[in-house]
């Protein structure tokens, strides 16, 4: 008998941590290294691949199938805000502060 899991149950997190603090620790900037783990949830295409292999080795049950193309599809939307949201933050952190008592001499 095949057991399937649904869902991730924390995978997603654990994966973009990991490649965050891996970047992080390899000389990125906590901001890019932000960036490098929001793309790590970019993988729509090749999840569909499985999921569509799975199913037509009738692995995965038709109403299991629906539940994990929308969690593919949902997560990888999720990623052009949350990589633009990063990028806004990188781009911030870039940015000399000066502070007011600097700016007016």
């Amino acid at each position: 008998m095949v057991r399937l899991r649904a869902g991730n149950r924390g995978g997603d997190p654990g994966k973009m941590g990991g490649c965050g603090v891996a970047a992080w620790f390899s000389g990125l900037t906590p901001a890019d290294a932000i960036s490098v783990a929001v793309m790590m949830n970019t993988r729509a295409l090749m999840g569909l691949i499985a999921i569509n292999a799975g199913r037509q080795m009738n692995v995965i049950p038709d109403d299991v199938f629906a539940m994990l193309v929308i969690m593919s599809i949902s997560t990888t939307l999720l990623t052009t805000p949350l990589l633009r949201r990063s990028l806004r933050w990188s781009h911030m952190m870039d940015t000399p502060i000066t502070s007011t008592v600097e700016r007016t001499r």
